[in-house]
């Protein structure tokens, strides 16, 4: 069985994700954490956005919270029977199980349990936001080491909502409708229509408005929570007997289990690098708006390219006034 080759794989990659949390959050100084992104990066809008009032961009992430909040207990709440019959790809060692997914049970999905992960974001940043204007300086909510979970928290939230939304789009309602056409009925209703849709849209606007960057060097902080649901998909068929993903199925060969866990592997990075590219696109043009909207009468892709080397460093519009002055001075020299 392919399960001991695909376990030790899962225990690397833990391992490896536990060793990037300790140099990040334990062997890091507390200077440098507090250095890092900082309360401000997870509190307060994006510089650029001039036109939202600081309180506008607290109310947008408590809508946000209330959607996934709603969406979730009506899911736990719902009486109604959802049949589901699971099947397996080749060589698998188990037989289809039909399955009643209603109330509870729900939460054993990886849509909804990444759901529910936004839940949290949204609750904890809004209350980060709301400490932070109301002048709180120490505490909980003001902690430099909270800030940098809400940054991990940010980028799982943002990479796996577009990888949920794409799986789900591409591959599994196809496979539905081909081997399982009753199945269908698990993703086109409200709330799985929400939970694989707004998702998508919650973190777009949380990606255009929010001051915090995707970091490529945590990528295998990010990966963990993909390990996380792995563990607990196997967990679950040994309690339920139910694989929601066939590609979980830890009783096909070797071969094949380990060449599907390296996919969705390769998967979860891509779609984390593509929610890297994607932010320095939205960042370079944000920075770019902010300068035509200030400075007149300069060369674009001077400023452009001014921006695009400072951003890191989020290096406020007066700062790079003077910066640009002295540059000025120096070349007439």
């Amino acid at each position: 069985m392919g399960f001991p080759a695909v376990f030790g794989l899962v225990v690397n990659l833990a391992a490896l994700s536990l060793y990037d949390y300790y140099a990040h959050f334990v062997k890091t100084s507390a200077e440098a954490i507090a250095s890092g992104p900082g309360v401000d990066a997870v509190a307060l809008a994006d510089p650029a956005l001039s036109w939202l009032p600081d309180w506008g961009f607290v109310v947008i992430r408590l809508v946000s919270a209330l959607v996934v909040v709603a969406t979730a207990l009506s899911a736990l709440m719902s009486k109604t029977s959802v049949w589901i019959t699971t099947h397996h790809l080749s060589g698998s060692k188990f037989s289809p199980v039909r399955y009643d997914l209603k109330g509870p049970r729900r939460f054993a999905t990886f849509t909804v349990q990444t759901w529910c992960l936004l839940g949290v974001y949204f609750i904890l940043s809004s209350a980060v936001s709301a400490a932070h204007l109301l002048g709180v300086r120490d505490g909980f909510l003001a902690s430099p080491y909270l800030s940098r979970c809400l940054w991990v928290m940010y980028e799982i939230c943002l990479s796996y909502s577009i990888l949920v939304t794409v799986i789900v789009t591409f591959a599994l309602i196809p496979m539905a409708k081909k081997r399982a056409p009753k199945n269908l009925a698990v993703f086109m209703t409200i709330r799985p229509l929400l939970m694989h849709n707004a998702n998508v849209l919650l973190m777009f606007t949380e990606l255009l408005m929010n001051r915090l960057k995707v970091d490529p060097m945590h990528l295998p902080m990010i990966l963990s929570w993909g390990l996380w649901y792995v563990v607990f998909a196997w967990w679950w068929h040994r309690r339920t007997g139910v694989f929601f993903y066939p590609f979980m199925d830890y009783s096909l060969p070797n071969w094949k289990i380990l060449g599907l866990k390296m996919a969705v592997m390769s998967a979860m990075a891509a779609f984390f690098y593509g929610s890297y590219r994607l932010d320095q696109l939205v960042e370079s043009h944000s920075h770019t708006v902010s300068v035509h909207g200030v400075v007149s009468g300069t060369k674009s892709h001077r400023w452009n390219s001014m921006f695009l080397e400072t951003k890191l460093l989020r290096v406020d519009v007066p700062t790079l006034l003077c910066m640009a002055q002295k540059k000025e001075t120096t070349n007439t020299r």
